[in-house]
């Protein structure tokens, strides 16, 4: 079951990345930002340094600056913000690198979940 859950939030996301926060902020507009140092690139190649962006509500994830996560999201775009890189708890996958199983690392390092 649990290979399924990683195989179809890989598959949904518009980016996958491992990454390691640097800052966060919070924006006036019930957002958190997130600096995110990019290490690898799993689904769709992003630029070495990105802004995370998440909701303050429930959704919303609590990344630490200093540690490293496997980031999962999607790509938007408003008036507000222009271009943006978004995850959420309710949808995507936010998992301290450390805590992902070598299984799962060696399936993203060797593109196993390229088949979507």
């Amino acid at each position: 079951m649990f290979i399924l859950f990683r195989e179809e939030a890989f598959c949904r996301a518009a980016f996958v990345i491992r990454g390691i926060v640097k800052n966060s902020r919070t924006l006036a507009s019930s957002w958190v930002e997130f600096d995110v140092e990019v290490k690898d690139n799993f689904k769709n190649k992003v630029n070495n340094m990105i802004k995370v962006r998440s909701p303050k509500n429930s959704c919303g994830v609590r990344l630490t600056t200093g540690s490293e996560y496997l980031i999962t999201g999607e790509v938007r775009s408003d008036s507000l913000y222009g271009r943006f890189y978004y995850t959420r708890l309710c949808v995507w996958v936010q998992i301290l690198w450390q805590n992902i199983s070598k299984d799962t690392q060696t399936a993203l390092k060797t593109g196993t979940f390229t088949t979507c």
